[in-house]
């Protein structure tokens, strides 16, 4: 997938459900276009690297084998 439509899907996946964390955009993803769900690593680099995108604020997940890390909750800068 193109990064012009993905910046493009995400903007509207954030607008439409609201802040999201990286999880909650790829299940939005797979449940509304099951054909282009990015990889995680694919939505993340591109919410850090476009000004579009603001982390609103952090959480700590639980990890079955890694133990705890830190997660963002992502949304519009508009």
């Amino acid at each position: 997938m193109g990064k012009k439509r993905l910046i493009k899907l995400i903007k509207t996946a954030l607008r439409e459900e609201g802040n999201l964390s990286v999880e909650s955009i790829i299940t939005v993803f797979q449940d509304r276009w099951p054909r282009q769900t990015p990889s995680t690593s694919e939505i993340a680099s591109i919410l850090t690297k476009n000004p579009e995108f603001i982390a609103i604020d952090t959480f700590k997940k639980q990890s079955t084998i890694s133990g705890t890390h830190s997660a963002f909750i992502w949304g519009l800068n508009e």
